[in-house]
């Protein structure tokens, strides 16, 4: 049996490898075999048929962002920085400097409780990986650790 993370995953692979597009159900050979649900096919030959390309554009966007967040490689955080000047750039600069791209970004500043001069900024960073995850998330902690008011708090979605 395989999750629809592997059929994700799957989808995502064939893409980035091979350059074909799949719809799921058509993947499902291949999720079997990346998440090794099929035994004793290590150093053997496998041949897995494709079929069926038959899948929407709008679903295909949504399997490969699933994917990516599964393969974290996209990862969601909400971080509380100062709503002084050039707060928000300073954590902008820190997501940057650690290699990491912002691929969206909102602040809210009403439900923030935390203090009158602190905005919410919740992010959606494209990462390499899940050790790239892992560093960006050290960066943070390190710098909320040494306390020079540029990220107050965080935390994430995902991360573990």
């Amino acid at each position: 049996t395989v999750t629809e993370k592997d059929i994700a995953i799957a989808v995502l692979r064939l893409m980035e490898t091979e350059h074909v597009v799949q719809e799921g159900a058509g993947a499902v050979g291949v999720a079997a075999v990346l998440a090794g649900v099929i035994s004793d096919i290590k150093g053997k030959n496998v041949a897995v048929p494709l079929c069926g390309g038959n899948i929407d554009t709008t679903v295909l966007g949504r399997v490969i962002d699933r994917a990516l967040v599964s393969d974290e490689r996209l990862a969601r955080f909400s971080v509380v920085v100062s709503d002084r000047p050039g707060g928000i750039a300073r954590l902008t600069r820190i997501v940057a400097d650690a290699g990491a791209s912002i691929k969206e970004i909102e602040h809210e500043r009403a439900w923030q409780q935390e203090d009158l001069y602190a905005v919410e900024v919740i992010l959606t960073v494209e990462v390499r990986g899940g050790d790239h995850l892992r560093e960006l998330r050290d960066t943070f902690n390190e710098i909320i650790v040494n306390n020079d008011g540029t990220i107050i708090s965080w935390g994430s979605y995902r991360v573990e």
